[in-house]
């Protein structure tokens, strides 16, 4: 069938609704069978039937997918999905034994208060008899439909007007005579809802009433227990679609409430609904509206939705906001802001990524952004609905130019019109040029600006003149309700416009330059074109294939282009249909404009996609999108970040913060100007011994290169700034925890005084830099074989002598970051110590506000490292183990970590043994904090037991991070190939943390069997002293930095293995690799020795847990619950743990394979040390999760 967009949507939702429900049904199965306290007994069967139906219902909800169109006759059902009828029978049937159930499940709370719960199979039983008349019914139900074709000439004959679904799978029934059953089977359907609602509340009472009765016989957990389940109970049949999200305390304690008004006239009367409500509930009721629109081309009056008590919404809304008010809301804003970033985009891909062929023209394509910029940002801060009557025009504005005033609003207006009518005639613009260079040379960029200019001069007169024509709003209001009475008077709205009782030949006249153009420009247009692809192809021979690839790229783009106008043509209807008074929906009013706020939105859009340059430009392919594309990103989030935190700050600061909201507000403030320097200037700094560079590539670049210095030095210096302030803000809270908070006055002359040295270091920075001439010079002279920067803007200082300044600002900026961090720990934990001493002075909501505070402000020095280590270019290439060029010489030093042409495997292996080795890392030093603090006491020696495992396994998985190697083995060879780190510092550095992985893997092991050991022998002995366990794993250690020590001398020079490795296996090409390994002409015996070292516990680690697990078995009785479930949680954590060594074994299953020729493959050459590294890093994990201390 042609799917509508309804049809669509319909999919959608139904899809998304019917896979989360079975997701989440399937899981609540799961959670039923396998985590279902004991004393629950028969209510799991009650709650397994829940699961089960409603399963059945999310399934055939999503396989039928249906539009249901029930008419007094005829009663029609439209499917989507892949199934009909049935399953449509079974979802009603089963959402409608959903809700008997929920009351089942209350009078079983009920029945238990007073009585033993019943048992399983009398629970299996009377659910089977209460789904017998259901499923009686849906029996029933699968045959009440009529014929297919019945119910469509039905259709037909009853409703001509309605849509017929020719294309459509519909099922239904006609009802010209009644049915009995299907009457039947809909009051069953439809009859219960609201007695079972009543009978939900009535028994829920009873319920707490009798849990009140006898909670002093209850435990605590039982009357937990309880109410828990009756809450969850009641909440069923009223809001579940909204239990979750009410329930999650960020969403329900943040929302502050609302005061809605919701009204509808409706037989001339107003009936109007008051009700405070939460964000979320808010939410509903819009989404209610919105449902509304299917009533769009009706003259019925709309809803209106009132917002008060809000001083967000208020400040912009001092009006009762219709649905269609809201959807043009939405609609300009989602033009709005689509083609203000779309053409900001594009101006600057067309600054950056214009190539150098195309010369004038850029100035054209800089101009159409520039205007379909102009259009998109003056239509979002407009946003209007406009009544065009016939002697009476009035435009109603939504947007923010409502809090400036009417006139402002009015201005934007005109501009928004002018600048759609102007783009329009650069569509033509553009092809004539297309056409006149195609013959010719492409003019001068100055003629080409003083062209622009002189076609932009009548649309700008037009545009002045458009000033000027609008009556005053008191004229345009009173001549509205003189002459269209019953419309809509606007009380409360923002309103322009003028009133047309004599004509007046300068509105006729914009009238005509605006709407007039459109039809000739779109002819011309196409005229044009033709004769543009004619040129081309009689010229085809004599082009380069590029040039002919630019010119039909670019013709494209501006034949989409001229496809844009429909949006204009489509206004343009719309405004006949209200001016002639064709339809007096109000519908046509606000979409009069919509259409057109779409042509500059898709402009840019249209242009990015379909010229190669500026779609790599966007795509990040090429030298400079990185810093580009990154700079306004982050530069933009912050500064919506920031002003919503100013905006926070304003409305949302409780009365009893007085003078911290001056810090903040300063924070935010100082925050804000260092996103906004970022956004504009957009820089590459190139920091060099003698000389440093920034190349500006931001908007900056349009006004002068010391502005963008300006810039630049504002953002530095507020970064530092910033700094100051985290720790003031720590000592803020350490001061006002003991005494009163400072007045706001003084808080003010504060933030002055410590702002006055870091002003004083940016007036400084201005001054630092030499000119342009002189830093390109030295650039040129000291690092010629460095990008020379032809063509940017450029700023730097040249430091063949130090300047005392620059080491002064450099000096400001850097020292205090180190400092500063360790100041605003040290001032944390006295935080938090003077927090816990006055904890039972204060009261729960202020302690909670105090610790809220500070780990909002020890996350922020926690995350500035990582900040500045990615966006710091030279210390982020450390990271990243990047090497950049040393320059003191002519010819360039490089060191490449990585070798030049990397296999995929390669990539595979540094993925996973990255992963498991940070992940190992940072699980063991998590472990290693959670043996610190939350070991019980009477672990004590065990602890000491734990932390070495812990240790060990860090070791492991440092040395596996930094190794990163693939084994290749041969009978009379054996070559380690690394790509890691490592190979930063040598070879055989690499070849000591391989030994030390292999060893401490193997060691691992056998730290399994000593805890195993150590379990086995605290069953029936008092622990051991911690001292002789730490003396014991010293002791045990000893074997293997012994087996370690010998490992390291057993490898032979490098080059004595690769040479071996050209002569016996030429097809191995290692020569751009890191290579270190033995040759074996000759067995080694200590290799033979080392190998059987590093496999012996595996078999007596597998003895002796099922030694310890029978020893406990039948010790079990004598242990108190307490001891007994520790031992089993532990020996569970063992178990687990004794079962990582199958990773080892496969590590050494396919080091078999290859070193006996059973299997050749070079991806068994890497899955030698692919498996090994999960044992170390899974270890920690599996202790975390299953030891309840660490746990928790």
């Amino acid at each position: 069938m042609h799917l509508t967009p309804l049809d669509a949507l319909s999919i959608t939702v139904y899809s998304i609704s019917g896979y989360l429900g079975i997701s989440a049904n399937i899981l609540l199965l799961i959670a039923i069978k396998y985590r279902s306290p004991a004393s629950w007994k028969s209510y799991t069967i009650l709650l397994t039937n829940c699961a089960l139906i409603d399963l059945v219902a999310c399934i055939s909800t999503s396989m039928s997918i249906e539009r249901f169109v029930p008419f007094k006759l005829v009663t029609t059902s439209v499917y989507l999905g892949p199934c009909s009828h049935i399953l449509h029978s079974i979802m009603l049937h089963s959402v409608t034994q959903s809700l008997f159930l929920i009351i089942i499940a209350l009078c079983y709370r009920l029945y238990v208060l007073g009585h033993p719960p019943p048992s399983k199979l009398n629970m299996v039983i009377f659910c089977i008899v209460v789904y017998i008349p259901t499923f009686g019914i849906l029996v029933a139900s699968f045959f009440t439909n009529d014929p297919p074709n019945e119910v469509r000439e039905a259709l037909k004959q009853m409703h001509p007007e309605h849509e017929q679904f020719e294309e459509y799978v519909v099922e239904g029934h006609v009802d010209t005579k009644p049915v009995p059953l299907a009457r039947f089977i809909q009051a069953s359907m439809i009859g219960p809802i609201v007695p079972l609602c009543i009978l939900v509340f009535i028994v829920r009472k009873k319920v707490i009433n009798k849990i009140n009765a006898k909670a002093d016989v209850m435990t605590e957990r039982t009357k937990e227990m309880h109410k828990s389940l009756v809450k969850y109970l009641s909440f069923m049949p009223a809001i579940a679609p909204f239990i979750t999200l009410y329930n999650m305390g960020s969403f329900r304690n943040k929302a502050r409430p609302f005061v809605v008004s919701f009204s509808r006239k409706k037989d001339q009367v107003k009936v109007i609904f008051h009700r405070r409500v939460s964000f979320l509930t808010f939410q509903k009721l819009i989404i209610e509206v919105l449902c509304m629109i299917l009533q769009l081309i009706s003259d019925h009056h709309w809803p209106v939705l009132t917002i008060i008590d809000s001083p967000i919404f208020s400040t912009y809304f001092k009006m009762n906001l219709t649905t269609l008010d809201i959807m043009s809301i939405c609609v300009y804003s989602t033009s709005g802001f689509l083609g203000i970033a779309g053409n900001a985009i594009l101006l600057l891909a067309i600054k950056f990524r214009s190539p150098s062929s195309w010369k004038s023209y850029t100035i054209l394509l800089a101009n159409c952004a520039m205007i379909d910029f102009v259009a998109c940002f003056s239509t979002w801060m407009s946003i209007e609905r406009f009544v065009p009557f016939k002697q009476v025009t009035t435009s109603v504005y939504l947007g923010p130019c409502t809090l400036v005033s009417g006139f402002a609003c009015h201005i934007l207006h005109s501009i928004m019109l002018h600048s759609v009518t102007h783009s329009l005639f650069l569509i033509v613009v553009a092809f004539c040029y297309r056409l006149y260079v195609l013959g010719r040379s492409p003019p001068s960029k100055k003629n080409m600006i003083i062209f622009c200019i002189a076609i932009y001069a009548p649309t700008f007169s037009i545009l002045v003149a458009s000033f000027f024509t609008n009556d005053p709003p008191d004229v345009v209001r009173e001549g509205l309700k003189l002459l269209h009475p019953d419309h809509d008077q606007f009380e409360g709205y923002v309103i322009e416009g003028h009133v047309d009782l004599q004509p007046r030949p300068l509105s006729k006249f914009i009238m005509a330059y605006m709407i007039g153009p459109i039809i000739p420009l779109c002819i011309l247009v196409f005229f044009v074109r033709q004769k543009v692809i004619g040129k081309i192809k009689s010229k085809e021979d004599v082009m380069t294939e590029r040039t002919k690839e630019m010119h039909k790229s670019l013709v494209k783009v501006l034949t989409l282009q001229a496809s844009l106008p429909i949006f204009f043509l489509l206004s343009v209807i719309t405004f006949v249909i209200v001016k002639r008074q064709l339809s007096n929906s109000p519908f046509f009013e606000h979409s009069l404009f919509w259409y057109i706020s779409f042509m500059p939105a898709l402009s840019p859009l249209i242009t990015i996609y379909n010229v190669g340059p500026f779609r790599n430009f966007v795509l990040g392919k090429g030298p400079r999108l990185s810093t580009v594309s990154s700079a306004p990103i982050c530069g933009f989030i912050g500064i919506i970040g920031n002003a919503s935190l100013l905006l926070a700050i304003r409305y949302r600061s409780p009365s009893s913060w007085r003078s911290y909201t001056i810090l903040l507000t300063n924070c935010s403030l100082i925050d804000l100007l260092a996103c906004f320097c970022s956004c504009m200037s957009i820089e590459r700094t190139a920091p060099f011994k003698f000389v440093t560079v920034s190349v500006y590539l931001g908007p900056c670049t349009f006004i002068s290169g010391f502005f963008c210095h300006c810039l630049h030095a504002t953002l530095v210096h507020t970064l530092a700034q910033s700094l100051f302030l985290i720790v003031l803000a720590f000592y803020y809270r350490l001061y006002v925890i003991g005494r009163t908070a400072p007045s706001r006055r003084k808080m003010i002359l504060f933030c002055v005084a410590i702002y006055i040295p870091t002003f004083a270091v940016l007036l400084m920075t201005f001054f630092t830099n030499d000119p342009p001439g002189e830093v390109r010079k030295v650039l040129k002279l000291y690092y010629p074989n460095h990008d020379q920067f032809e063509g940017y803007v450029i700023e730097g200082h040249v430091d063949i002598q130090p300047h005392l300044w620059i080491r002064i600002v450099q000096a400001y900026m850097i020292l205090p970051v180190f400092p500063l961090s360790i100041i605003v720990f040290v001032v944390r934990q006295k935080v938090i110590n003077k927090l816990r001493a006055k904890e039972t002075a204060m009261a729960k909501r202020t302690k909670d506000m105090h610790h809220s505070l500070v780990k909002y402000m020890s996350l922020m020095p926690a995350m500035a490292p990582f900040i500045t280590l990615y966006n710091v270019k030279p210390l982020r290439n450390f990271v990243l183990m990047r090497s950049r060029v040393s320059s003191k010489s002519s010819a360039p030093i490089s060191i490449e970590l990585y070798p030049s042409a990397m296999t995929v495997l390669d990539i595979i292996s540094i993925v996973i043994h990255s992963t498991t080795g940070v992940y190992g890392i940072i699980g063991n030093i998590a472990l290693l904090a959670a043996i610190k603090f939350r070991s019980p006491p009477s672990w004590k020696s065990y602890s000491i037991l734990l932390a070495n495992c812990a240790l060990i396994d860090i070791v492991a998985c440092a040395s596996t991070s930094l190794t990163i190697e693939r084994m290749i083995v041969f009978s009379d060879m054996t070559a380690n190939v690394y790509l890691g780190p490592c190979t930063l510092v040598s070879g055989f550095f690499c070849h000591i943390l391989h030994s030390m992985m292999l060893q401490t893997n193997s060691h691992s092991l056998f730290m399994i069997v000593i805890a195993f050991c150590y379990r086995y022998y605290v069953i029936g002995r008092s622990a051991p002293k911690p001292v002789k366990v730490l003396i014991f794993c010293m002791a045990i250690y000893v074997p293997t930095i012994t087996v370690v020590t010998i490992g390291l001398f057993l490898n032979d020079p490098s080059d004595l293995v690769r040479e071996a490795f050209r002569v016996n296996h030429p097809d191995h090409q290692l020569d751009d690799y890191f290579l270190e390994g033995h040759v074996d002409f000759q067995p080694k015996p200590l290799s033979v020795v080392i190998q059987l070292y590093m496999i012996r516990p595996i078999i007596p680690l597998l003895i002796i847990v099922f030694i310890v697990i029978d020893k406990l078995k039948e010790r079990e009785d004598v242990m108190t619950m307490r001891t007994k479930e520790m031992h089993k949680s532990l020996v569970k954590v063992l178990t687990l743990q004794a079962s990582l060594p199958i990773f080892f074994f496969l590590s050494i299953f396919c080091y078999v394979l290859v070193k006996k020729k059973i299997c050749t493959s070079i991806v068994l050459e890497y899955a030698i040390t692919w498996f090994h590294p999960f044992m170390t890093s899974l270890a920690p994990v599996i202790t975390l999760i299953n030891v309840k201390p660490f746990r928790e």
